[in-house]
C-alpha cells in the first residue's frame, strides 16, 4: 500500500526534474526536456511496479501460507475428533463387558475405520482379536479392551 501512494510523487518528482533539467541556463531545447521527462518517468514508473509487484507477490505468499494453515489445522481438528469418536465407540460397546451379537457387529464395522483414523494400537489389536474370535470371545480380550479404553479415556 505504501508503494502505491507514493507513486504519484516518485512521478512527479521525476518530470519535475526532467523538466528543470532543461529549463536553466544552459539548458536544452524544450524537446529535450520532455524527452528526459518521458525518460524519467518510464524509469520511475517501472521501479514503482517493479515494488507494487513484489509487495503483491509477497501479500500472496502470506495469505496462501495463512490459509494452508488453516486447513492444516482443520484437518488435524476433525481427524482427531474422528479419532475421539471412534475411541468413544468402541469402549461404550465393551463397557459392561458383555458382548452380544450385535455387539459383535457394530465392533467389526468400527475395526475398518479404526486404524486409518489413528486409533491407538492399545486399542485396535484387542479389537481385532475380538472380531476375529467370532462366537469364541475370550473374557481376556474383553478385558484388555477395557483397560485400553480406560487408559485412552483418562487422558
Amino acid at each position: 500500500m505504501r508503494v502505491a501512494r507514493s507513486l504519484p510523487l516518485v512521478l512527479s518528482g521525476a518530470a519535475i526534474v526532467a523538466l528543470l533539467s532543461g529549463c536553466g541556463p544552459g539548458g536544452g531545447s524544450t524537446e529535450e526536456a520532455a524527452s528526459s521527462a518521458a525518460s524519467e518517468l518510464k524509469s520511475a514508473a517501472s521501479s514503482a511496479a517493479s515494488d507494487v509487484k513484489e509487495v503483491a507477490s509477497s501479500a500472496a505468499s502470506d495469505v496462501k501460507g495463512a490459509a494452508s494453515g488453516a486447513a492444516s489445522s482443520a484437518a488435524s481438528q476433525a481427524g482427531d475428533a474422528a479419532r475421539t469418536r471412534a475411541i468413544a465407540g468402541i469402549c461404550a460397546t465393551v463397557d459392561d463387558g458383555e458382548i452380544s451379537g450385535g455387539d459383535r457387529a457394530l465392533l467389526t464395522s468400527w475395526t475398518l475405520a479404526a486404524e486409518k483414523i489413528g486409533v491407538p494400537a492399545s486399542i485396535t489389536v484387542p479389537l481385532n482379536d475380538i472380531v476375529a474370535a467370532g462366537n469364541q470371545i475370550k473374557d481376556e480380550d474383553i478385558q484388555k479392551l477395557k483397560d485400553a479404553c480406560d487408559t485412552e479415556q483418562a487422558k
